[in-house]
């Protein structure tokens, strides 16, 4: 199934005015550990100034401006939706608040970059999608990793096909702690691989299936094991918060060699198979941490107009993939076909070139699933 596009807005004229030359102006609404996180690369990004903060608490608001070189504004959260002055704002909350305070800056004709996962349905997920498009306006999903060069650079190797056909695609993100009470393992860190993987194929998964433990608490998952299946591969994502050792790392199996790739020890590496030469290291640290060039990128399509590497359709097939790996893990593991879901997610949108690899193929799982809509 070839990757969507986001529809085009219907009236150019006015999402023209909603763009600007000068440096755009952001608000943030968040400012817990990972909004503080994202006030601080929103003031490094070029292109881009934080003139304000907001949060339920005051409190955290405060502190928050207290420590920011830009020193900005402290507003309520409604007061910032509801400022002409500000170009685009940034959501750092928790899931559940994502869609109300999304819409609503849309619905103030403001840019919204918004933390993942954009929501927690694909209903939701889609009607941001086709809000945005329709006004004209950027919104773009906070999936970090798509913009670290480690994440590229094996994108670009399975371009060139260096690993030739691919077999299969397998992630792990596993340590101990980051326990939360809004969200399971699932859609805490699975947001993560998931967007690596579909990014990776090019398109979505046409099956999901999912088994799940909770071992710390009776009703919250802290382990869990997805497969996706993207017809001429398969993609395995291990998921743990209980794990003693911090892991965050890919293998990619192909017909001609292979590509490790180790985010915590910091590098890419490829293998030929059956050669005797030392694997070719294909990218070490990256200078610029993902999250600031995601924010000069979120900038960067604000003032353009251009379609966000991570935009509002790559993030509700995110969702759709995490509530499809709910309704297996709930089933036991049963796979869940995604097809009415998908369909969904593009009768929202109209087809568009992508330079990633297309996925097609025979399928490698069995052809009995569990319809998902």
């Amino acid at each position: 199934m070839p990757y969507p596009q986001a529809a085009t807005a219907p009236d150019a004229e006015r999402r023209d005015r909603r763009r600007t030359s000068g440096p755009v102006r952001l608000g943030l609404i968040g400012c817990g550990q990972w909004g503080a996180n994202v006030a601080a690369a929103a003031e490094r990004s070029a292109g881009a100034l934080l003139s304000a903060v907001s949060d339920v608490n005051p409190e955290a608001a405060t502190r928050l401006a207290a420590r920011l070189t830009s020193a900005p504004k402290v507003l309520s959260p409604a007061d910032l939706l509801g400022d002409r002055q500000f170009d685009a704002v940034l959501i750092a909350t928790d899931a559940a608040s994502h869609f109300e305070l999304a819409m609503a800056a849309i619905s103030q004709d403001k840019h919204v970059f918004v933390e993942k996962p954009l929501a927690l349905s694909t209903t939701d997920s889609v009607a941001l999608a086709e809000a945005a498009a329709t006004a004209g306006l950027t919104l773009m999903v906070g999936h970090t990793f798509l913009y670290s060069e480690h994440v590229i650079d094996v994108e670009r190797a399975l371009r060139e096909g260096q690993v030739g056909e691919l077999r299969y695609v397998s992630l792990q993100r596993l340590a101990y702690g980051r326990f939360r009470e809004d969200a399971n393992v699932i859609w805490n860190l699975g947001p993560h691989d998931v967007s690596i993987l579909i990014h990776w194929a090019g398109g979505p998964p046409t099956a999901v299936r999912c088994v799940e433990y909770m071992f710390t608490r009776p009703t919250i998952s802290d382990l869990a094991f997805l497969t996706l299946d993207f017809g001429d591969f398969l993609g395995h994502v291990h998921l743990s918060c209980i794990d003693p050792e911090k892991v965050r790392r890919a293998t990619v199996a192909g017909t001609a060699g292979g590509i490790v790739y180790d985010d915590v020890g910091g590098s890419v590496r490829l293998y030929v198979n059956g050669s005797e030469v030392l694997p070719q290291t294909l990218s070490a640290a990256s200078p610029r941490p993902p999250l600031d060039l995601e924010l000069s990128h979120f900038a960067d399509c604000v003032r353009t107009g251009a379609r966000p590497r991570t935009d509002g359709i790559h993030g509700a097939i995110v969702v759709a993939v995490l509530e499809a790996a709910t309704a297996s893990a709930a089933l036991g593991g049963d796979w869940i076909d995604l097809t009415m879901t998908l369909g969904q997610v593009s009768s929202a949108t109209r087809p568009g070139p992508r330079p990633d690899r297309p996925a097609s193929g025979p399928s490698l799982v069995p052809s009995q699933r569990t319809a998902f809509a």
